[in-house]
């Protein structure tokens, strides 16, 4: 196990008016705003600076900073990796023992079926239970279709059939995002600004 395991990642946020990159260096990173937050509410980073950036054009900031962290954990327990088979079969199962309990209480059902509801049940238990202090999760974020320029940058099919056509199945790029539940003085994740960048949307 390592101890003082790091992650590289990057936070991206908006600037206002007359704000620059100095102005934002004693703030960042901002926390989550939105209810509808795919890894529960939290302190949202990439892990690589592409995406970083690409999320201030989606988001339509005309200017925004992306800011690199050094974030410093305990271990590589301290954080909950979606993209781990075994934390994946996890998740399955507790969703599966939340419907359960509801069934047998005979209470209505409610929706534990989307990743943010069975994380945030996760985020009340105790450390014996869940110890993560922050998710890490991947997605292929937009289907492209054929047609488009990006496909093949994005999608690559792993192979063609006998038949010319393509596999359905794609080695995809994927958008690797990590949510730190809380940051708190002298405690763990620690951080370090490494380099902020300003950007514009034109």
């Amino acid at each position: 196990m390592n101890k003082n395991y790091v992650k590289e990642a990057w936070h991206t946020c908006p600037l206002k008016d007359l704000q620059n990159c100095k102005d934002i260096e004693n703030i960042i990173p901002f926390k989550s705003k939105s209810k509808e937050q795919w890894l529960t509410q939290g302190y949202y980073f990439w892990l690589d600076d592409d995406h970083a950036k690409d999320w201030g054009k989606i988001r339509k900031f005309e200017r925004y900073a992306v800011s690199k962290f050094y974030l410093t954990f305990n271990d590589e327990k301290d954080i909950f990796d979606l993209r781990d088979t075994k934390n994946l079969k996890h998740l399955a199962q507790v969703a599966k023992t939340i419907e359960q309990a509801y069934k047998q209480r005979k209470e209505p059902h409610k929706n534990i079926r989307t990743v943010a509801h069975i994380i945030s049940f996760l985020k009340k238990k105790p450390d014996d239970i869940f110890r993560g202090i922050a998710v890490l999760a991947a997605d292929t974020g937009c289907v492209l279709k054929k047609e488009d320029p990006d496909f093949w940058a994005n999608s690559i099919p792993f192979m063609q059939k006998e038949n010319k056509s393509l596999s359905r199945e794609n080695l995809a790029i994927t958008r690797n995002q990590l949510c730190v539940f809380e940051f708190k003085k002298d405690s763990n994740p620690k951080h370090q600004i490494c380099e902020i960048q300003e950007c514009n949307n034109g």
